[in-house]
């Protein structure tokens, strides 16, 4: 049933969507972007750690220009062209809302090929289809995406340890939770903003 579906994809009509965002919406995606990183961080800390995976980051632990280049600048374009412009574009011609953007965010975590990175993949992915969806655009889902991979390069870099967590960072489980509690906070606070903006017929135009 899901390939004769699938065959019905009019490929001619196929185009990836940049439609652009005033200021303000960019500024509110960013705010909730550093809020959404902040909760998905304290997630992923969850999983229990790994030699194989500490190795591998430690690798990539020093800073220079061409992994700053790869991690913060080509994957936020040809990753989200992928899997949201293409894979869940195609998807959400075939299925519900739901359905196409829960499915693009598991391939998006697979893609990852690890555990403590794809569960990151998987929150993150469900949180940029759905903004792919309601903005009907691929410019927001690269803003995340550049956002959050920023602050996971740079905490990366500044880390003293590759295995060391925001918990680990603040250093005091009080504090933490406070701030875990004002990102959820603030996540929820734009997401409701967006929400609102995006199904409201009186929209302003992107500039």
């Amino acid at each position: 049933m899901g390939l004769k579906r699938i065959r019905k994809f009019d490929i001619p009509e196929y185009r990836v969507k940049f439609n652009r965002e005033p200021f303000q919406v960019i500024l509110v995606i960013a705010v909730m972007t550093i809020a959404a990183s902040t909760v998905i961080s304290a997630v992923s800390s969850l999983i229990p750690g790994s030699d194989w995976f500490n190795r591998y980051m430690s690798g990539v632990h020093q800073p220079n220009f061409f992994l700053f280049l790869s991690i913060v600048v080509a994957a936020p374009l040809l990753e989200e062209i992928l899997f949201r412009g293409v894979i869940l574009e195609g998807l959400l011609k075939n299925y519900s809302p739901a359905k196409a953007i829960i499915w693009s965010a598991a391939i998006f975590a697979v893609a990852h090929l690890n555990p403590w990175q794809g569960v990151g993949a998987l929150l993150l992915g469900l949180v940029i289809g759905w903004v792919y969806w309601k903005s009907n655009s691929i410019i927001p889902g690269m803003l995340i995406h550049f956002v959050n991979n920023l602050i996971g390069y740079i905490a990366m870099i500044n880390a003293t340890d590759t295995n060391e967590s925001l918990s680990d960072s603040i250093g005091d489980n009080l504090i933490y939770g406070v701030v875990l509690l004002v990102a959820l906070g603030f996540f929820i606070l734009t997401w409701r903003w967006l929400n609102k903006r995006w199904s409201s017929p009186q929209a302003e135009p992107a500039l």
